[in-house]
């Protein structure tokens, strides 16, 4: 059994948007995870100030997929795949830094 360092408090709002299929809510959700993640880690090595605008400008940039992907020439599922992409990144990042995320 893995020892996890720390419970990601944000896990069951990126649970319940998760479960609802409310894309929208699973970026605010994931916005809020990577929050919680930078304010606990604080640690330069291994996780910059650099890499957390990044993850934020991603999930900004999907949102505003979201909001207009047709004008994009993308669907819906295109944006969807891109959302699954986003959280599989947040999975194998806590789970690198045995951070739980309770799903």
């Amino acid at each position: 059994m893995a020892n996890w360092r720390y419970t990601l408090k944000a896990s069951s709002a990126l649970r319940d948007a998760i479960n609802k299929e409310d894309p929208e809510a699973v970026l605010n959700a994931l916005e809020r995870a990577w929050i919680e993640i930078y304010n606990y880690i604080s640690n330069e090595d291994i996780y910059s100030n650099t890499e957390f605008n990044d993850d934020l400008a991603d999930i900004d940039n999907e949102r505003d997929n979201l909001y207009y992907y047709e004008d994009y020439d993308m669907t819906l599922n295109d944006v969807i795949d891109n959302i699954d992409y986003l959280c599989n990144e947040l999975y194998d990042f806590c789970d690198a830094e045995r951070i739980w995320i309770e799903i």
